[in-house]
């Protein structure tokens, strides 16, 4: 039998080639245990829990906020699961007096397509209290819904649209005519967010809407969501998921314009952001982002909640409650009210109303 041959070339094309794939796989592995680890998936997690009870009769209470003139709050809710499958589902506004056994539904639709997100309060001296809306009326189409608010409950007296609003999570009024509004990614929903998420790419935007002009003030921030400004409208809050991280903006508000002026580092994916009368920031969220997408496609695999109180000056962050899913899955919001705590689920067919938690 003949030898085999040795040729030079091959072998330094295979070795080549091996050396290729390890550096791929290598990258990739790199790669995975990153995005594992900056998703929390490699922590341990406690239980720091609270006296709470649930309050059923909403799905998917993702957004909570307090009026402090009526002393109830308002719920947005919305079958997240049925909607991002495009298959009908039931999304309405909801008013809560604390201590209630269930929550009154205000407003859902109106036979029109109604899917809220994100919610604002304003109230002046100028008019009607006034409620803003995010609303999905498709995974394309998204408006801001405005209504009026009373005792008697809510009044749709406007809906503002723009092509910018490509897809809107959170809304905050700084006025009557004035608000901010994030666009959680730079694009409609579609593979291109998860893309974007897996990447960590700064693509997501804050829009400042005027008098019904529509403009994009930032568009480098990482999955935002949550937004909320200060009690005089000087500054703007604003969570961003991916990267674990707070940012707040100084405002301008003879132009509306807002300047970087700090990014907090947090433990976990910041969602919706509330206020205390201190002007201390309440921001629930998801300790396992990994196990959270998990949660969005099995119902049956419980996701973390977590809560912070943040103060701002001196900066300082306390965590208030901790769940790793068994009382609460995937916590979006946390509104404090006097005596109380109403923490809100992405998913959930109830929300929490939980006993004031001692701060330290």
């Amino acid at each position: 039998m003949a030898a085999l041959a040795f040729d030079p070339k091959a072998w330094g094309f295979r070795r080549k080639l091996w050396l290729a794939t390890a550096l791929v796989v290598l990258v990739f592995c790199g790669l995975l245990f990153d995005t594992c680890w900056r998703a929390g998936e490699l922590s341990a997690l406690g239980s720091e829990p609270l006296d709470c009870r649930r309050v059923a009769g909403v799905t998917g209470p993702e957004d909570i906020t307090y009026d402090r003139r009526r002393e109830v709050a308002y719920v947005s809710a919305t079958d997240a699961r049925a909607f991002f499958m495009e298959a009908p589902a039931v999304g309405a506004i909801y008013r809560y007096t604390p201590g209630a056994d269930k929550p009154e539904r205000l407003f859902d639709g109106a036979g029109k397509p109604f899917h809220p997100h994100g919610i604002s309060l304003w109230s002046d001296s100028q008019g009607p209290d006034l409620l803003f809306a995010v609303n999905h009326e498709t995974n394309q189409l998204h408006t801001i819904e405005v209504f009026e608010v009373s005792d008697a409950g809510l009044k749709l007296v406007d809906t503002l649209r723009d092509p910018l609003l490509v897809s809107p999570n959170d809304v905050v009024a700084v006025g009557r005519n004035e608000l901010y509004v994030t666009n959680d990614h730079g694009r409609n929903r579609g593979p291109g967010q998860l893309v974007d998420d897996f990447l960590r790419r700064e693509r997501a935007q804050v829009v400042h809407v005027r008098d019904k002009r529509f403009r994009v003030l930032a568009d480098d921030l990482a999955y935002a969501n949550g937004i909320n400004a200060r009690a005089d409208g000087t500054a703007i809050y604003v969570s961003e998921i991916t990267p674990r991280r707070l940012r707040v903006y100084a405002r301008a508000p003879q132009t509306g314009d807002l300047t970087l002026s700090r990014s907090i580092e947090l433990t976990f994916a910041p969602d919706n952001i509330e206020l205390e009368q201190d002007g201390s920031l309440y921001v629930a969220g998801h300790p396992k982002q990994l196990t959270f997408i998990r949660h969005v496609l099995d119902p049956h695999v419980p996701s973390p909640s977590e809560v912070v109180r943040l103060q701002l000056e001196p900066q300082r962050a306390e965590r208030i409650y901790l769940d790793p899913g068994t009382q609460l899955s995937a916590s979006s919001v946390a509104a404090p009210l006097p005596g109380h705590l109403l923490i809100g689920s992405v998913f959930a067919d109830y929300f929490l109303d939980c006993q004031t938690p001692r701060v330290h």
